[in-house]
């Protein structure tokens, strides 16, 4: 049983504290990344699995086995980094077959799984060339090679794609998501990129300042964001926050912040009570411009800025009467129709749909929904 199970483990780089108290457990064959801004203590937390650092505190087990003080070479494990760093006088079978012939593996063996590992990822017809004759797709899928041939129990990657232009990386995610089907194998992936890990990855961990913030499904830490930082994290743009306070209003409560006014829900209003700070959050895409519906409350603001993306129009709302970005106010951002006729300076309507709001209270934590 190739799991993955990190207990309470810390890691400090003399008073610097890069990892605090994390536990993680991983299933056989299941895929999980490691998801956060730079310097969170993912790749430490990765390092420590793979055994290039040691913790501090804490116990690190692979397939049900204590490793904290197992050298990497022993622990089963694969890992492909950012740098694909392959060896540029040898061909690509010299450059898979590498790990094999440390090992002293037979040669009829070396080949055998040399040829099964290269059809698998599609490069059989590239075995004789060298890496400086291949694109940055090719090379990456030689550097998977390398790693799937030896058969570990378990795969590490730290950043894998990041050097990619962005219509590689988009082709080899599905790469490396198939690869994880084909082998069943277990994956622990760490990233910055919340693409990468929203289309790959079977259960998110979220990571900020050494922290294991949230562990969930895509879908669930996309929905139900645990606080601020896992909510603003996740979306391209990001969730929009206003921060105020919570009124008495006519049927429940209401909330007032930065020049926004909204009439909650019933169920947000049970969530909270009147007098409390909170944060007001909603993701881009679930405005509606124009009065809406009666299931959601209409704001206006000033339109600072369009950007056309093709299959999107993004507008940069002022709520502001005439205040500027230099001013310090904040952009609301709205994913809206294409097609939509709009031009700086308009003030327009927004429907903020009850559905889709969240509160979170003054220490960030997410108290709706539930």
């Amino acid at each position: 049983m190739a799991t993955v199970t990190l207990e309470n483990i810390t890691k400090t780089f003399g008073e610097t504290l890069a990892v605090d108290d994390v536990s993680l457990h991983v299933e056989d064959g299941e895929f999980v990344v490691l998801l956060g801004p730079s310097g969170c203590g993912k790749t430490t937390t990765l390092n420590m699995i793979a055994g290039l650092e040691r913790a501090t505190a804490g116990h690190i087990s692979i397939g049900g086995e204590r490793v904290e003080h197992v050298p990497p070479d022993k622990r089963d494990i694969a890992m492909v980094f950012q740098s694909i760093a392959l060896y540029p006088h040898m061909s690509v079978y010299q450059n898979i077959s590498f790990p094999l012939r440390m090992a002293r593996t037979p040669k009829a063996e070396i080949d055998q799984r040399v040829r099964r590992v290269a059809d698998l990822l599609r490069i059989g017809e590239l075995l004789d060339r060298r890496p400086h004759q291949l694109s940055g797709g090719q090379r990456q899928r030689v550097a998977l090679g390398r790693s799937v041939v030896r058969d570990p129990a378990v795969f590490l990657f730290d950043e894998p794609l990041s050097s990619l232009d962005a219509k590689l990386r988009v082709d080899m995610r599905v790469e490396v998501k198939k690869l994880h089907e084909r082998l069943g194998a277990t994956f622990v992936y760490v990233t910055h990129d919340q693409v990468e890990a929203m289309t790959m990855a079977d259960r998110v961990a979220v990571m900020d300042l050494g922290i294991l913030l949230q562990l969930g499904s895509p879908d669930d830490i996309y929905t139900r964001p645990a606080n601020l930082m896992v909510a603003g994290f996740l979306g391209n743009p990001g969730m929009n926050f206003v921060t105020g306070r919570l009124t008495n209003g006519g049927g429940g409560l209401r909330f007032e912040g930065g020049n926004v006014a909204v009439d909650l829900s019933a169920a947000a209003s049970s969530a909270a009570a009147s007098g409390q700070a909170v944060t007001l959050g909603i993701r881009p895409e679930s405005v509606e411009v124009g009065e809406g519906a009666a299931d959601g409350a209409t704001v206006h603001g000033n339109i600072f800025a369009t950007e056309p993306v093709g299959s999107d129009l993004f507008l940069d709302v002022l709520f502001e009467d005439e205040a500027s970005v230099d001013d310090g106010a904040h952009l609301f951002k709205v994913r809206a129709r294409p097609d939509l006729k709009v031009r700086v300076g308009e003030r327009i309507p927004l429907c903020l749909p009850h559905a889709n709001l969240y509160l979170f209270d003054d220490a960030g934590h997410r108290i709706h929904p539930e």
